[in-house]
């Protein structure tokens, strides 16, 4: 059996995660609700997630002229307005050149991969690009 049908024969497709309530998810609907304190928690976390980006491009000693390419994951950053929009215009105000690019894959396709690699059968190039197109995820972004 080659990885492709794997892929196809995957028990976990198609699954989703349970949904769980959360602190967060309660802030997240208080700021939805005009909660000012709420919107400032989800504004100043974006910014120190920002200074976690910037301080790892310092610590890399990255050429000032590279662009480098960033990703989130999490379902936080499914808050757009909240958490994902304030980051990405944190990231285009530094001096640094950011390219911004969603994650490649849902959180059960990182799983499947992760389980894949674990059973010594880790799926091949062609096999994770037709999890690409089945998942495909939004446009990259430049800031």
């Amino acid at each position: 059996m080659g990885a492709h049908d794997r892929l196809k024969l995957g028990p976990f497709m198609g699954l989703q995660r349970a949904r769980r309530v959360t602190p967060q998810h309660g802030v997240a609907r208080a700021a939805t609700a005009g909660d000012a304190q709420a919107v400032e928690l989800f504004h100043r976390a974006a910014g120190e997630l920002a200074r976690i980006v910037d301080a790892v491009y310092d610590q890399l000693d990255i050429p000032a002229q590279a662009h480098v390419t960033v990703s989130y994951s999490g379902g936080m950053f499914n808050e757009r307005a909240l958490l994902l929009e304030p980051f990405l215009a944190r990231l285009s105000k530094d001096a640094r050149s950011y390219r911004v690019a969603p994650p490649r894959l849902p959180p059960v396709a990182g799983a499947a991969l992760y389980a894949a690699k674990l059973s010594g059968a880790p799926l091949d190039a062609p096999a994770v690009r037709g999890l690409e197109t089945h998942f495909a995820q939004g446009v990259e972004r430049r800031v």
